[in-house]
Protein backbone atom coordinates (compact mmCIF):
# COMPACT_ATOMS: atom_id res chain seq x y z
CA UNK A 1 0.00 0.00 0.00
CA UNK A 2 1.28 3.22 -1.03
CA UNK A 3 1.93 5.80 1.97
CA UNK A 4 3.68 9.20 2.54
CA UNK A 5 3.31 10.38 -1.17
CA UNK A 6 4.49 14.24 -1.17
CA UNK A 7 5.64 16.41 -3.95
CA UNK A 8 9.73 16.46 -3.67
CA UNK A 9 10.92 18.67 -6.29
CA UNK A 10 9.40 20.46 -9.59
CA UNK A 11 11.02 21.84 -12.46
CA UNK A 12 8.35 23.95 -14.50
CA UNK A 13 8.92 26.13 -18.09
CA UNK A 14 6.80 28.80 -19.56
CA UNK A 15 3.35 29.57 -17.96
CA UNK A 16 2.69 32.95 -17.50
CA UNK A 17 5.86 34.35 -15.40
CA UNK A 18 7.61 30.83 -14.82
CA UNK A 19 10.12 30.46 -17.25
CA UNK A 20 12.38 28.21 -16.03
CA UNK A 21 11.73 27.20 -12.22
CA UNK A 22 13.37 24.56 -10.02
CA UNK A 23 11.51 24.33 -7.01
CA UNK A 24 11.73 22.08 -3.89
CA UNK A 25 8.87 21.38 -1.44
CA UNK A 26 8.94 19.97 2.33
CA UNK A 27 6.95 16.92 3.12
CA UNK A 28 3.89 18.82 5.14
CA UNK A 29 3.66 22.07 5.15
CA UNK A 30 4.95 24.54 2.89
CA UNK A 31 4.56 28.58 3.21
CA UNK A 32 4.77 30.56 -0.11
CA UNK A 33 5.36 33.88 0.54
CA UNK A 34 6.25 37.21 -2.01
CA UNK A 35 5.44 40.60 -3.69
CA UNK A 36 2.03 40.58 -6.09
CA UNK A 37 3.12 39.54 -9.08
CA UNK A 38 5.56 37.79 -8.24
CA UNK A 39 4.08 34.29 -9.68
CA UNK A 40 2.55 32.85 -6.56
CA UNK A 41 -0.78 32.12 -8.02
CA UNK A 42 0.42 30.81 -11.23
CA UNK A 43 2.66 28.49 -9.79
CA UNK A 44 -0.21 26.75 -7.98
CA UNK A 45 -1.78 27.03 -11.37
CA UNK A 46 0.36 25.17 -13.13
CA UNK A 47 1.03 22.46 -10.56
CA UNK A 48 -2.41 21.92 -10.26
CA UNK A 49 -3.18 21.60 -14.32
CA UNK A 50 0.03 18.89 -14.45
CA UNK A 51 -1.58 16.42 -12.03
CA UNK A 52 -5.39 17.31 -12.60
CA UNK A 53 -4.98 17.40 -16.50
CA UNK A 54 -2.36 17.32 -18.33
CA UNK A 55 -0.57 14.35 -16.29
CA UNK A 56 -2.34 12.05 -19.10
CA UNK A 57 0.40 11.26 -21.75
CA UNK A 58 -2.28 10.81 -24.17
CA UNK A 59 -4.42 14.21 -24.40
CA UNK A 60 -3.53 17.11 -26.03
CA UNK A 61 -2.63 20.51 -24.67
CA UNK A 62 -4.10 23.58 -25.24
CA UNK A 63 -4.64 25.09 -21.47
CA UNK A 64 -2.83 28.74 -21.21
CA UNK A 65 0.60 27.00 -21.66
CA UNK A 66 2.41 29.39 -23.52
CA UNK A 67 3.82 28.10 -27.49
CA UNK A 68 7.20 27.58 -26.12
CA UNK A 69 6.14 25.27 -23.93
CA UNK A 70 8.83 22.32 -23.81
CA UNK A 71 8.25 20.44 -20.37
CA UNK A 72 8.14 19.42 -16.88
CA UNK A 73 9.92 17.32 -14.25
CA UNK A 74 8.41 16.14 -11.44
CA UNK A 75 9.88 14.00 -8.42
CA UNK A 76 7.65 11.97 -6.13
CA UNK A 77 8.67 10.15 -3.01
CA UNK A 78 6.27 7.79 -1.50
CA UNK A 79 6.36 4.66 0.67
CA UNK A 80 5.20 1.23 -0.65
CA UNK A 81 6.24 -1.91 1.89
CA UNK A 82 8.02 0.03 4.07
CA UNK A 83 10.33 0.75 1.26
CA UNK A 84 11.31 4.36 -0.27
CA UNK A 85 10.53 5.10 -3.54
CA UNK A 86 11.44 8.47 -5.23
CA UNK A 87 9.66 8.65 -9.37
CA UNK A 88 10.72 11.10 -11.48
CA UNK A 89 8.03 11.91 -14.09
CA UNK A 90 9.51 13.93 -17.26
CA UNK A 91 6.80 15.61 -19.77
CA UNK A 92 7.83 16.40 -23.05
CA UNK A 93 6.56 18.37 -26.27
CA UNK A 94 5.79 16.47 -29.87
CA UNK A 95 4.53 17.97 -32.36
CA UNK A 96 2.97 15.84 -35.65
CA UNK A 97 3.93 17.33 -38.72
CA UNK A 98 0.52 16.29 -40.58
CA UNK A 99 -1.33 17.98 -37.49
CA UNK A 100 0.19 21.65 -36.87
CA UNK A 101 -2.34 22.41 -34.86
CA UNK A 102 -2.24 18.91 -32.46
CA UNK A 103 0.49 18.59 -29.74
CA UNK A 104 0.80 15.26 -28.21
CA UNK A 105 3.15 14.82 -24.95
CA UNK A 106 5.05 12.20 -24.14
CA UNK A 107 5.76 10.80 -20.55
CA UNK A 108 9.12 9.53 -19.21
CA UNK A 109 9.71 8.24 -15.75
CA UNK A 110 12.41 6.97 -14.01
CA UNK A 111 12.08 5.08 -10.20
CA UNK A 112 14.47 5.01 -7.57
CA UNK A 113 13.88 2.30 -4.67
CA UNK A 114 16.21 3.29 -1.39
CA UNK A 115 18.45 6.02 -3.72
CA UNK A 116 18.78 2.85 -6.25
CA UNK A 117 17.44 3.40 -9.45
CA UNK A 118 14.91 0.32 -10.47
CA UNK A 119 12.64 1.34 -13.23
CA UNK A 120 13.26 3.58 -16.49
CA UNK A 121 11.62 4.15 -19.57
CA UNK A 122 10.62 5.87 -22.43
CA UNK A 123 8.55 7.87 -24.24
CA UNK A 124 5.06 5.96 -24.80
CA UNK A 125 4.41 7.38 -28.05
CA UNK A 126 7.70 5.57 -29.38
CA UNK A 127 7.23 2.36 -27.52
CA UNK A 128 4.84 -0.51 -27.46
CA UNK A 129 1.02 -1.07 -26.24
CA UNK A 130 2.60 -3.40 -24.25
CA UNK A 131 5.35 -1.31 -23.06
CA UNK A 132 2.89 1.35 -22.75
CA UNK A 133 0.49 -0.15 -20.67
CA UNK A 134 3.01 -0.94 -18.23
CA UNK A 135 4.68 2.44 -18.23
CA UNK A 136 0.91 3.62 -16.79
CA UNK A 137 0.75 1.27 -14.09
CA UNK A 138 2.49 3.59 -11.91
CA UNK A 139 0.52 6.60 -12.65
CA UNK A 140 -2.85 4.66 -12.12
CA UNK A 141 -1.40 3.16 -9.26
CA UNK A 142 -0.54 6.56 -7.63
CA UNK A 143 -3.69 8.30 -9.09
CA UNK A 144 -2.03 11.33 -8.48
CA UNK A 145 -4.67 12.83 -10.39
CA UNK A 146 -7.68 12.18 -7.78
CA UNK A 147 -4.88 13.21 -4.61
CA UNK A 148 -4.63 16.52 -5.62
CA UNK A 149 -7.24 19.53 -4.75
CA UNK A 150 -6.59 23.46 -5.65
CA UNK A 151 -8.95 26.05 -3.41
CA UNK A 152 -8.31 29.21 -5.39
CA UNK A 153 -9.13 32.33 -3.74
CA UNK A 154 -12.73 32.41 -5.44
CA UNK A 155 -14.80 30.23 -3.24
CA UNK A 156 -17.06 28.34 -5.01
CA UNK A 157 -20.67 29.55 -5.35
CA UNK A 158 -22.00 26.16 -5.20
CA UNK A 159 -21.76 23.41 -2.61
CA UNK A 160 -24.27 20.30 -3.54
CA UNK A 161 -26.17 19.66 -0.32
CA UNK A 162 -24.25 22.35 1.58
CA UNK A 163 -25.37 25.77 -0.21
CA UNK A 164 -28.30 24.87 -1.74
CA UNK A 165 -30.61 21.85 -1.34
CA UNK A 166 -30.21 18.46 -2.89
CA UNK A 167 -32.28 15.63 -3.56
CA UNK A 168 -31.64 11.99 -4.11
CA UNK A 169 -33.82 9.17 -6.01
CA UNK A 170 -34.13 5.60 -4.62
CA UNK A 171 -34.65 2.90 -7.28
CA UNK A 172 -35.99 -0.21 -4.99
CA UNK A 173 -35.47 -2.88 -7.46
CA UNK A 174 -31.74 -2.02 -8.34
CA UNK A 175 -31.41 -0.62 -4.77
CA UNK A 176 -28.90 2.25 -6.02
CA UNK A 177 -29.62 6.09 -4.66
CA UNK A 178 -29.02 8.89 -7.23
CA UNK A 179 -28.27 12.30 -6.15
CA UNK A 180 -30.71 15.06 -8.38
CA UNK A 181 -27.91 17.03 -9.30
CA UNK A 182 -23.80 15.57 -10.84
CA UNK A 183 -22.37 18.14 -8.76
CA UNK A 184 -20.33 16.28 -6.14
CA UNK A 185 -18.52 17.10 -2.91
CA UNK A 186 -16.38 14.76 -0.94
CA UNK A 187 -18.99 14.82 2.25
CA UNK A 188 -21.78 14.36 -0.55
CA UNK A 189 -20.33 11.38 -2.00
CA UNK A 190 -19.72 9.77 1.44
CA UNK A 191 -23.56 10.61 2.37
CA UNK A 192 -24.96 9.27 -0.52
CA UNK A 193 -22.63 6.16 -0.65
CA UNK A 194 -23.56 5.41 2.93
CA UNK A 195 -27.16 6.18 2.54
CA UNK A 196 -27.58 4.03 -0.12
CA UNK A 197 -26.17 1.53 2.28
CA UNK A 198 -28.94 2.07 5.00
CA UNK A 199 -31.70 2.02 2.60
CA UNK A 200 -30.80 -1.39 1.04
CA UNK A 201 -31.59 -2.76 4.52
CA UNK A 202 -34.95 -1.03 4.76
CA UNK A 203 -38.01 -2.70 4.56
CA UNK A 204 -39.83 -0.68 2.07
CA UNK A 205 -42.93 -2.62 1.96
CA UNK A 206 -43.88 -0.96 5.64
CA UNK A 207 -42.54 2.53 4.45
CA UNK A 208 -42.54 4.79 7.11
CA UNK A 209 -41.71 8.59 5.94
CA UNK A 210 -40.47 9.42 9.55
CA UNK A 211 -38.08 6.08 9.40
CA UNK A 212 -36.54 7.33 5.99
CA UNK A 213 -36.19 10.60 7.79
CA UNK A 214 -34.29 9.31 10.69
CA UNK A 215 -31.94 6.54 8.48
CA UNK A 216 -30.63 9.91 6.79
CA UNK A 217 -30.40 11.56 10.04
CA UNK A 218 -28.57 8.78 11.46
CA UNK A 219 -26.23 8.05 8.39
CA UNK A 220 -24.71 11.90 8.59
CA UNK A 221 -24.20 11.58 11.97
CA UNK A 222 -21.78 8.82 11.54
CA UNK A 223 -20.19 10.20 8.61
CA UNK A 224 -19.63 13.29 10.48
CA UNK A 225 -18.06 10.94 13.63
CA UNK A 226 -15.91 9.20 10.91
CA UNK A 227 -14.04 12.17 9.44
CA UNK A 228 -14.16 14.15 12.54
CA UNK A 229 -15.85 17.24 11.56
CA UNK A 230 -17.66 18.48 14.55
CA UNK A 231 -14.13 18.33 16.62
CA UNK A 232 -12.39 19.93 14.12
CA UNK A 233 -15.58 22.88 13.71
CA UNK A 234 -15.65 23.19 17.00
CA UNK A 235 -11.76 23.86 17.71
CA UNK A 236 -11.11 26.01 14.80
CA UNK A 237 -13.89 27.77 13.84
CA UNK A 238 -16.84 29.20 14.80
CA UNK A 239 -19.08 27.07 14.00
CA UNK A 240 -19.84 24.73 16.57
CA UNK A 241 -22.39 21.76 14.90
CA UNK A 242 -23.71 21.11 11.80
CA UNK A 243 -26.66 18.70 11.22
CA UNK A 244 -29.40 17.87 8.11
CA UNK A 245 -32.68 20.39 8.16
CA UNK A 246 -35.07 19.06 9.90
CA UNK A 247 -37.63 19.83 6.91
CA UNK A 248 -36.43 16.75 4.33
CA UNK A 249 -39.19 15.91 2.53
CA UNK A 250 -39.95 11.91 1.43
CA UNK A 251 -42.24 10.37 -1.81
CA UNK A 252 -43.20 7.16 -2.20
CA UNK A 253 -43.99 5.48 -5.57
CA UNK A 254 -43.91 2.55 -6.86
CA UNK A 255 -40.32 0.65 -6.96
CA UNK A 256 -38.92 4.24 -6.35
CA UNK A 257 -38.45 6.39 -3.61
CA UNK A 258 -38.06 10.77 -3.80
CA UNK A 259 -35.72 12.09 -0.52
CA UNK A 260 -36.08 15.50 -1.13
CA UNK A 261 -34.42 19.07 0.25
CA UNK A 262 -31.48 17.59 1.92
CA UNK A 263 -29.41 20.31 3.16
CA UNK A 264 -27.20 21.30 6.34
CA UNK A 265 -27.64 24.11 8.67
CA UNK A 266 -24.62 25.19 10.85
CA UNK A 267 -24.82 26.49 14.76
CA UNK A 268 -22.99 29.61 15.89
CA UNK A 269 -23.85 31.42 18.63
CA UNK A 270 -26.36 28.83 19.56
CA UNK A 271 -28.33 29.63 16.58
CA UNK A 272 -29.27 27.27 13.96
CA UNK A 273 -28.71 28.86 10.46
CA UNK A 274 -28.78 27.94 6.59
CA UNK A 275 -25.35 28.40 4.32
CA UNK A 276 -26.73 31.44 3.25
CA UNK A 277 -26.66 33.20 6.47
CA UNK A 278 -22.98 32.24 7.26
CA UNK A 279 -20.23 35.18 7.26
CA UNK A 280 -17.78 34.69 3.79
CA UNK A 281 -15.21 34.42 6.31
CA UNK A 282 -16.77 31.15 7.88
CA UNK A 283 -17.75 30.20 4.95
CA UNK A 284 -14.28 29.85 3.37
CA UNK A 285 -13.02 28.29 6.58
CA UNK A 286 -15.64 25.51 6.31
CA UNK A 287 -14.82 25.02 2.86
CA UNK A 288 -11.01 24.63 3.24
CA UNK A 289 -11.71 22.31 6.38
CA UNK A 290 -13.97 20.10 4.68
CA UNK A 291 -11.34 19.42 1.45
CA UNK A 292 -8.61 19.19 4.36
CA UNK A 293 -10.35 16.19 5.72
CA UNK A 294 -10.49 14.45 2.47
CA UNK A 295 -8.32 11.52 2.99
CA UNK A 296 -8.56 10.50 -0.99
CA UNK A 297 -6.31 13.86 -1.27
CA UNK A 298 -2.57 14.19 -0.37
CA UNK A 299 -2.06 17.08 -1.84
CA UNK A 300 -3.69 20.48 -0.94
CA UNK A 301 -3.00 23.48 -2.69
CA UNK A 302 -4.27 27.01 -1.00
CA UNK A 303 -4.69 30.38 -2.42
CA UNK A 304 -4.27 33.13 0.28
CA UNK A 305 -6.20 31.15 2.84
CA UNK A 306 -6.68 34.11 4.81
CA UNK A 307 -8.85 35.90 2.69
CA UNK A 308 -12.45 37.48 4.53
CA UNK A 309 -11.08 35.59 7.78
CA UNK A 310 -10.09 37.79 10.99
CA UNK A 311 -6.64 37.63 12.34
CA UNK A 312 -7.57 35.40 15.83
CA UNK A 313 -9.32 32.77 13.45
CA UNK A 314 -5.97 32.83 10.65
CA UNK A 315 -4.49 32.15 13.16
CA UNK A 316 -6.80 29.44 14.01
CA UNK A 317 -6.80 28.35 10.68
CA UNK A 318 -3.10 28.02 10.18
CA UNK A 319 -2.63 25.50 13.12
CA UNK A 320 -5.55 23.41 11.87
CA UNK A 321 -3.58 22.64 8.18
CA UNK A 322 -0.24 22.42 10.17
CA UNK A 323 -2.00 19.30 12.35
CA UNK A 324 -3.50 17.93 8.97
CA UNK A 325 -0.17 18.50 7.40
CA UNK A 326 1.20 15.95 9.31
CA UNK A 327 -0.75 13.51 7.33
CA UNK A 328 -0.20 15.30 3.61
CA UNK A 329 1.40 17.79 1.67
CA UNK A 330 0.00 21.35 1.90
CA UNK A 331 1.40 24.49 -0.25
CA UNK A 332 -0.19 27.68 0.45
CA UNK A 333 0.58 31.36 -0.64
CA UNK A 334 -0.08 34.20 1.68
CA UNK A 335 0.32 37.75 2.12
CA UNK A 336 -0.51 37.68 5.54
CA UNK A 337 2.28 37.61 8.60
CA UNK A 338 0.17 35.38 10.95
CA UNK A 339 0.16 32.58 8.49
CA UNK A 340 4.13 32.33 9.70
CA UNK A 341 3.60 32.46 13.55
CA UNK A 342 2.76 28.86 13.86
CA UNK A 343 5.90 27.74 12.61
CA UNK A 344 8.39 27.00 15.29
CA UNK A 345 12.44 28.00 14.77
CA UNK A 346 13.22 24.65 13.67
CA UNK A 347 10.77 24.69 11.04
CA UNK A 348 11.84 27.90 9.04
CA UNK A 349 12.52 25.31 5.75
CA UNK A 350 8.96 25.71 5.75
CA UNK A 351 9.38 29.06 4.03
CA UNK A 352 9.60 29.65 0.33
CA UNK A 353 9.67 33.29 -0.83
CA UNK A 354 8.70 34.07 -4.89
CA UNK A 355 10.09 36.70 -6.62
CA UNK A 356 9.82 38.24 -10.29
CA UNK A 357 13.08 38.45 -11.74
CA UNK A 358 14.08 39.25 -15.15
CA UNK A 359 14.50 35.59 -15.93
CA UNK A 360 10.76 35.44 -14.70
CA UNK A 361 9.23 33.90 -11.23
CA UNK A 362 11.89 31.93 -8.97
CA UNK A 363 11.46 30.26 -5.53
CA UNK A 364 13.75 30.09 -2.86
CA UNK A 365 14.10 28.44 0.53
CA UNK A 366 15.40 30.40 3.58
CA UNK A 367 19.52 30.27 3.30
CA UNK A 368 20.87 29.07 6.68
CA UNK A 369 22.30 32.19 7.48
CA UNK A 370 18.46 33.69 6.93
CA UNK A 371 17.27 30.71 9.20
CA UNK A 372 19.67 32.08 11.25
CA UNK A 373 18.98 35.39 11.37
CA UNK A 374 15.30 34.85 12.00
CA UNK A 375 15.89 32.72 14.99
CA UNK A 376 17.79 35.55 16.60
CA UNK A 377 14.72 37.99 16.26
CA UNK A 378 12.07 35.24 17.18
CA UNK A 379 14.28 34.72 19.83
CA UNK A 380 13.95 38.24 20.91
CA UNK A 381 10.52 38.88 20.18
CA UNK A 382 8.53 35.40 19.84
CA UNK A 383 7.02 36.58 16.80
CA UNK A 384 7.86 35.56 13.47
CA UNK A 385 4.87 37.71 11.86
CA UNK A 386 6.70 40.97 13.20
CA UNK A 387 10.04 39.73 11.53
CA UNK A 388 8.65 39.44 8.37
CA UNK A 389 7.05 43.02 8.71
CA UNK A 390 10.33 44.93 9.80
CA UNK A 391 12.78 42.85 8.31
CA UNK A 392 14.94 42.27 5.08
CA UNK A 393 13.22 38.83 4.28
CA UNK A 394 11.78 39.45 1.14
CA UNK A 395 14.62 41.00 -0.27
Amino acid sequence: MISDLFIKNLQLQNYKSIRNLDVRFNKGLNIIIGENGAGKTNLLEYVYKCFSKDFNPFRSQRDNLTKDFSSYTIVLEYTEDEETYTSHFEKMKETRSDDEDFESFGLLYTTYKNGEKIKSNVDAFKELATTTKKRLTLIRKLRVHRRIFLISFNDPSYLNFISEPNGFVYEETEGSLLAHTPKYSYLLMEFESDFEDALAEYDFDKTVVEEIKAIAIKTFMKILKKLNLISYLKKFTPISDVKLNESINIFTQKKHTIIDNVQLVFKVKGNWIPWSYLSDGTKRIFYIILEAINPEKNFLLIEEPELGIHPHQLYKLMNFLKEMAEEKQIIITTHSPIALDVLSPGELDAIIIAKYTPKGTVLNQLTAQEIKKAKIYIEKTGNLSAYWLHSDLEK
